[in-house]
């Protein structure tokens, strides 16, 4: 399901962009032809998004009104009670279309807080809630109790409230008002939640809002402190709280906007963050017949923080019935493409299995949402298992591009840099996931481990693997034996040794075809390097 689709003229293009940007930041999903898949019929692919969308805004203005294709679509709008009028240029709507309120959005330049954008939401918001009666002007101010299509599939919001500023400074104002707006940014890239900004928790709670962020900015000296609090409002405790203390100056108000959004909006919303354990935490004790679709998209990523295979079978089991009921869910896609992935990873039944299953859960996934960057994280995960190095980087940059906030993806994309010879972009890329999110997994280190090994600097990678901390990962077990295997450590090697014969899935004999030959492939020399530390280890393998 589509939130909101917008029909335009090439002449309107510019407004488009800051419209769609500006909804989805308020929390709507957002399809207008910038996102055509390529190679999508576009005449198909029009009428298909067109018929999804719960609301169809119209840009009129003097190119618009001329335009067969923005006139067509209007009428289907309009017939199905989903018409939303805008003006972009003063411009009235044509004959036949003036029965319906049009907003005017001349001169707006992107503002969220602007009159006329404010309007667009409220409009947005009761077509999307289910009121599409095309003669409710769009300046309504009633609020709907009717659930959204979010809400009914259990998508939580947030409402983030107004950083507010302790006492009188100009430039501290104008720091929490964008600060506000760029954290909301952030968290709508998220696909696994909504954003709802409201003027306080309250008014979140009374729109449906399951969690409000809070914040305030203090002054003193040279210095400035952000503090920062998740509420889950259904609850009734705090989730989450931070501080962040920063120096300040005019100077450095943008580097210091980035900064303190970068880590708000990964403590909150990264796969690693406050509000994924909040969200896990009820999802622990269903059985997997009980999950919703949700729900199953979710259990992945508690697969991942457990790291446990035995949870493998019955995830993909839920996210295959999750498909089933909701077939235009790219989350649930995408989450089965990453289940069905991470047994040819690990080869955790002893098999290597297939991965054609995986591709065919990941493209649907990314043509059904081709701005859902974790669709397109995962099918840059399956391309690169395919050994389709070119094609996994591709999509890897575009998951980077759609959401610069996923620690969990950003780490990943390093290994598929570094794992493809490329360590110089992926040594900082897994730097900086493990900086933006210090409660980080020890796999974040991995990367750099086998950068350290590979040159020889094997007490430099037994330094960082000693912070990994994940004694049932088998992967972790072989580094452990291989780097004190070639630092001649006995005691060491045969102990971590043991652990991973333990751990080890299939016969040692294989380890090479069903973990070093998958992951490795472009890396000859560092599977040989691996192989020698094992046998100095102790292993019998060729």
């Amino acid at each position: 399901m589509v939130d909101v689709f917008i029909s335009y003229a090439r002449a309107d293009r510019a407004i488009v962009e800051h419209m769609a940007d500006a909804l989805t930041a308020a929390g709507f999903t957002v399809w207008w032809d910038r996102q055509l898949v390529g190679g999508s019929e576009f005449a198909e692919e029009i009428e298909r998004q067109l018929d999804r969308a719960a609301a169809v805004v119209v840009c009129w203005s003097g190119t618009g009104s001329k335009s067969r294709w923005v006139r067509d679509e209007a009428a289907t709008a309009a017939d199905s009670g989903k018409l939303i009028a805008v003006s972009t240029d003063g411009t009235d709507p044509p004959i036949g279309f003036r029965q319906v309120h049009c907003v005017s959005m001349a001169g707006w330049q992107g503002e969220a807080g602007a009159t006329p954008f404010e309007e667009l939401c409220r409009a947005v918001r009761l077509r999307v809630n289910g009121e599409n009666d095309p003669a409710v002007p769009a300046t309504a101010t009633a609020r709907t109790t009717e659930p959204s299509a979010a809400q009914k599939a259990g998508i939580p919001w947030i409402a983030v409230t107004p950083i507010k500023v302790r006492g009188a400074d100009p430039d501290l104002e104008d720091l929490a008002e964008d600060l506000t707006a760029n954290v909301c940014n952030g968290l709508a890239r998220f696909s696994y939640l909504r954003v709802a900004p409201e003027a306080s928790a309250n008014a979140g709670r009374q729109a449906g809002a399951r969690y409000a962020l809070e914040g305030s900015i203090r002054k003193a000296g040279q210095s400035i402190r952000l503090t920062v609090r998740l509420g889950n409002l259904a609850e009734g405790n705090q989730v989450w709280g931070g501080h962040f203390t920063r120096d300040f100056s005019s100077e450095n108000l943008f580097e210091l906007l980035d900064d303190l959004t970068d880590h708000v909006v990964v403590a909150v919303a990264d796969p690693y963050g406050a509000l994924m354990r909040d969200l896990l935490a009820p999802i622990i004790s269903k059985t997997d017949g009980e999950l919703t679709p949700y729900e199953a998209f979710l259990s992945q990523f508690l697969m991942r923080l457990r790291a446990d295979p035995a949870d493998i079978p019955q995830i993909q089991e839920a996210l295959e019935r999750a498909v089933k009921e909701e077939p235009e869910n790219a989350d649930a896609w995408a989450g089965l493409g990453q289940i069905i992935l991470e047994e040819q990873k690990h080869a955790y039944q002893g098999q290597s299995g297939s991965s054609d299953r995986a591709l065919q859960a990941a493209r649907q996934a990314v043509k059904l949402d081709p701005q859902n960057a974790y669709a397109q994280y995962i099918l840059a995960d399956v391309l690169f298992f395919r050994r389709d190095i070119d094609e996994a980087l591709l999509a890897a940059e575009r998951s980077l591009d759609l959401n610069p906030w996923d620690t969990d993806a950003m780490a990943m994309i390093a290994v598929f840099f570094n794992f493809s010879g490329d360590w110089q972009r992926g040594i900082p890329l897994s730097e900086r996931a493990m900086a933006l999110n210090p409660n980080h997994p020890g796999w974040y280190r991995i990367p750099k481990v086998y950068y350290l090994y590979s040159q020889g600097d094997d007490e430099g990678a037994l330094g960082l693997i000693q912070k990994l901390h994940m004694p049932e990962y088998y992967p972790a077990s072989m580094i452990h034996a291989m780097i004190h295997g070639q630092l001649g450590n006995r005691a060491e090697a045969e102990t971590a040794l043991k652990q991973l014969l333990a751990l080890l899935p299939y016969e040692p004999s294989r380890l090479r075809e069903f973990l070093l030959q998958p992951w490795f492939y472009s890396l000859p020399e560092l599977q040989d390097r691996i192989v020698e530390g094992l046998q100095k280890a102790g292993l019998d393998i060729e």
